[in-house]
């Protein structure tokens, strides 16, 4: 075939003559599909005590050729002539919906497994450990693991959205319609932010200088336990004292009132009633129960209906369209993917 000529890179240098059929999108696409499963597993499973050393380091030195192959589509993309590494790396982000995925989470895999590796570098005092920085020590290389290595694994296996499109023409649809939907949640999350930011300033300042943060929990408590409700579940005297009394302040207001919309509760209500402002404060606390749980949550609810009517009719389109765009993107690639590129 005229394309034949092409395959001399890549996946085309490990097949001899007539081995084409290999070489098409559809068993690249395995390959690719295959090789970011696995690495996503290996650094789920690579934090556990008995995992050999060899499986660790291995882990990052495939880490790394992946965030290094996934670099190069970023350099090595068609753009204008003259164009600026900005240009590229726009280009970059709008040719595939999960490319910010792919860097984010592969940096944040690096990242960890390279803590992970200098963990065992200190507790063995292996060759490579002086090298390290001093302010390393077996404590800190632990806690910087463990935080970005949870984000790295969360991240990896949102990638996986990627395959289950390629492998479920079914579920590709609504993988288009989640990232909608999400885009609703970012615009429900503003509007949240700005009726939470102007009731905590109102009831930090409302409460300025309440002090009746104890006496308030305990009448909480004995109106609660006469009503034969269960006190143990809730702490009053950290929610009284995270709103009223000496302690209180504009970010524990703020923290309760986002809490008290996420779970569409507020316990905090018998400790308005025992404050120095009871009628305000009730008022306060009933308009922003109102705004915040049954207004914007039933706009988000809303909204989300509206984008899967909008998504509907051509998510099928979409969605062929987006698993043409990666299937080609992936034939386009001149190196073997991660761990084929070490």
């Amino acid at each position: 075939p005229p394309l034949a000529r092409y395959r001399s890179w890549g996946f085309g240098s490990m097949f001899p003559d007539g081995g084409y059929l290999l070489q098409t999108a559809f068993f690249q696409s395995a390959i690719f599909m295959a090789c970011d499963i696995n690495l996503t597993i290996a650094l789920t499973f690579a934090h556990y005590e008995d995992a050999g050393a060899g499986w660790v380091w291995g882990s990052f030195w495939w880490a790394v050729a992946a965030l290094y192959y996934e670099l190069q589509q970023i350099w090595t993309r068609k753009t204008k002539k003259g164009a600026s590494f900005i240009d590229m790396f726009r280009t970059y982000l709008n040719a595939d919906m999960f490319n910010v995925l792919d860097l984010a989470a592969l940096t944040c895999a690096v990242v960890a497994l390279f803590f992970s590796c200098a963990k065992r570098l200190l507790s063995t005092g292996g060759r490579g450990a002086e090298w390290l920085p001093a302010a390393l020590d077996t404590e800190n290389v632990d806690y910087y693991f463990e935080t970005v290595g949870s984000v790295a694994v969360l991240l990896m296996w949102f990638r996986q959205l990627r395959l289950l499109m390629i492998v479920r023409e079914d579920m590709a649809p609504i993988v288009m319609m989640m990232a909608g939907m999400l885009s609703d949640v970012f615009k429900f999350i503003q509007l949240l932010l700005i009726v939470l930011f102007g009731f905590a300033g109102a009831m930090s300042t409302l409460f300025l200088g309440d002090n009746t943060g104890s006496g308030a929990a305990a009448e909480a408590a004995s109106h609660s336990g006469a009503a034969g409700e269960d006190t143990a579940s809730i702490d009053l005297d950290g929610v009284c004292a995270n709103i009223i009394g000496a302690d209180a302040t504009y970010w524990t207001m703020l923290k309760t009132l986002f809490e008290g919309s996420l779970l569409a509760e507020s316990p905090f209500i018998e400790c308005v009633k025992d404050s120095d402002h009871p009628i305000a404060g009730l008022l306060f606390v009933y308009g922003f129960m109102i705004l915040s749980v049954v207004l914007l949550l039933n706009m988000i609810i809303a909204m989300m209906g509206k984008t899967f009517d909008r998504h509907w009719e051509t998510a099928q389109e979409q969605a062929a369209g987006q698993f043409a765009s990666i299937v080609q993107d992936w034939e386009a690639q001149k190196d073997m993917p991660a761990p084929f590129n070490i």
